[in-house]
Formats: C-alpha cells, structure tokens, sequence
C-alpha cells in the first residue's frame, strides 16, 4: 500500500465517509417522514426507517473493523510500533474480568484493546444508548400515546443512532425540549394541545449533526467518549 493511499485511507476516507453516511440516512429518514403518506411509502415506512437502522449500525462496525485495519497496517510498517503487534495486554490494565481473557491471553491483547477502546467501543455505546432510549420511548407511549405517530419511536431510534455517542446526551434533551416547545406553539396558533415526536427527532438530529461536536466542546461532554 502506498504512503499517498494509506494517508488518504487514514485521514480524508475515514473522516469524510462516516460524515457523508450519517447525512445520507437524515435525508433518507427525513424524506421518508415528509411524504410517509405516499401511496407507495404509507405502509412501508416502519420498514424503510429498520432498514436504515440495520445499515447504519452495520455500516458503524465496518468503519471500526476498517480503522482497525488501517492502524495494524501503519504500526506493523513501523519498527518500533511493530513490537506492540505481538504483546498480550499488561496485566495490570484495569478492564472487566468477563472479557480479561480475550486481551491477557491473546498474543496480539495490547493491540486487540487498543481497537477495542478507540474503534468499537464508540460504536458499542452508540447502539446501547439507542437500544434504552427505543425502550424509553415505548415506555412513554404507554403513558402519553397521543404524542406519537405511527412509526416515530423507530425514528427516533434511528435518529440516537445517526447522531451516536455521545451527541446522544445532547439529542435526547434536544428532542424532548422542542417537542414540548412545538406543543406550546401549535396550541397558541392553532389551539392544538398536542405535538407528535416526528419533527422534533428530526429538527434534533439535524442540529446536532451539524453542530454536535462544538456542543460537546461547549459542555465539555468530550470525556464521555
């Protein structure tokens, strides 16, 4: 592999690609909510939003296996960073019992952690958060149903997914402010108590697609992840 693919493949690929992905699912979503009564889209939109959600989160694992890739790759290159290629994890590295075994005893275990911490654990936690906040959210249909629309859980699962760890924190709230903001606004203007979740996931996951990462910087969330 050439120095000017493997600085391509490092840099601008797996900075730009993940980016142009997210934006293409918002879109993808979005259109799919704007004309979700479209003869064709009516009763096929749940699976079109589950579609989406397989893709991203498949998508999300292949840029982590590619990163991990792309680093054994540069540190095998490299005489001195080819040492940590062939060590166990150091004993003393403080991680849970239930997968030591996987870094201790494996023969590659430093590197092995190294991916796990930088590449998939963002990943891990992307889809945890998603996975509570889908149960978060049939949880509140029980008690507040009128505020959901058919298929608005599935996109609001979609949208934690998209956004990712740990803009999360920041699109739950984000969310769940318009949404109560939106019900004010429709019940002065148009004397309607009520709003569904639809918009505000979207309006949420727009702005924090855009402007997520000077949020984290701003609240100072960058330790989460």
């Amino acid at each position: 592999m050439s120095d000017a693919l493997l600085k391509f493949l490092a840099g601008t690929f797996l900075i730009e690609i993940p980016m142009i992905f997210s934006w293409v699912v918002f879109l993808s979503a979005s259109g799919a909510f704007l004309f979700s009564n479209h003869r064709f889209l009516k009763s096929r939109t749940p699976i079109f939003y589950f579609l989406l959600l397989g893709a991203t989160a498949a998508f999300r694992f292949f840029i982590s296996f590619f990163e991990t890739f792309v680093q054994y790759y540069v540190w095998k290159k490299n005489p001195i960073t080819n040492i940590f290629l062939a060590q166990p994890l150091d004993a003393n590295v403080p991680i849970p019992k239930f997968i030591s075994k996987i870094f201790f005893a494996h023969p590659h275990g430093a590197f092995l952690y190294y991916a796990w911490m930088h590449f998939f654990l963002n990943v891990f936690l992307s889809i945890l958060s998603a996975v509570i906040f889908y149960y978060f959210l049939v949880f509140l249909r029980k008690y507040r149903e009128r505020f959901f629309g058919e298929e608005e859980i599935i996109l609001g699962t979609l949208m934690a997914l998209v956004v990712g760890w740990p803009n999360i924190v920041l699109f739950v709230p984000a969310a769940l402010l318009l949404t109560v903001l939106s019900s004010i606004v429709r019940r002065a203007a148009w004397g309607k108590n009520y709003t569904t979740l639809g918009l505000p996931f979207l309006v949420s996951g727009f702005t924090i697609l855009l402007f997520g990462k000077f949020m984290i910087d701003v609240f100072r969330l960058g330790g989460l992840g």
